[in-house]
C-alpha cells in the first residue's frame, strides 16, 4: 500500500521485483507480495475505484514478486519496443470486477507509454487498463501501479 502521488515507489523501485524491502506500518511492500502464492488480485484506492482479476492459469500459485520478475527480467527502461508496448506480460489476469475504473481490462505486467521513440521512465508495473496511458502515464493522470514517477499516476490518496 501506498500514498499515489508518492514517487518512492514508482517504475523504478527495485522492491518491485526483489524479495525484501518490506514492511508492516505505514507505506510500503507488505511481506506477503515476497512470500504468498496467489491466484487472484485487487489493485483499488480509498476513493473506492477498484480493478479485481483472476489470475491466467501460468500465474497461478506464485507470488507477486516471482510474477513480476519473470515478466520483467530486470528490465527498467522503455525503449518503444513491441514488448513495451504489448506489455512484457500481456495477460497476467482476467479481469473480474471493478468499479470506477474506465477502460479496466486484462491485467498487463511493464507496460510502456506506446510511443515508437525511447522513453525510458514514461511507463508502469501493474497496468489494469486498456491502451497506453494515451502516450504519457503522468501526463494523461493514468490510474496505474508503479508507475511514471508516482506510485499511482491517476490517484493521489492511499492504493493498495
Amino acid at each position: 500500500q501506498g500514498t499515489g502521488s508518492s514517487a518512492v515507489h514508482d517504475n523504478q523501485w527495485s522492491g518491485w521485483s526483489t524479495v525484501g524491502s518490506t514492511t508492516s506500518t505505514g507505506d510500503g511492500k507488505r511481506s506477503a507480495y515476497d512470500m504468498q502464492p496467489i491466484t487472484a488480485i485487487r489493485f483499488e484506492d480509498t476513493s473506492g475505484r477498484y480493478a479485481e482479476y483472476t489470475l491466467d492459469p501460468m500465474f497461478q500459485g506464485q507470488t507477486l514478486v516471482s510474477i513480476v520478475r519473470s515478466c520483467m527480467g530486470g528490465d527498467a527502461s522503455n525503449d518503444g519496443s513491441a514488448i513495451w508496448t504489448d506489455g512484457h506480460c500481456s495477460s497476467v489476469g482476467t479481469l473480474q470486477s471493478s468499479l470506477g475504473v474506465s477502460a479496466a481490462s486484462s491485467l498487463r505486467i511493464g507496460v510502456g507509454d506506446g510511443s515508437a521513440v525511447a522513453d525510458p521512465h514514461d511507463w508502469t508495473v501493474f497496468m489494469p487498463l486498456a491502451g497506453n496511458g494515451d502516450g504519457d502515464f503522468a501526463g494523461n493522470d493514468t490510474w496505474c501501479f508503479g508507475g511514471a514517477n508516482q506510485t499511482n499516476n491517476g490517484f493521489s490518496g492511499r492504493v493498495f
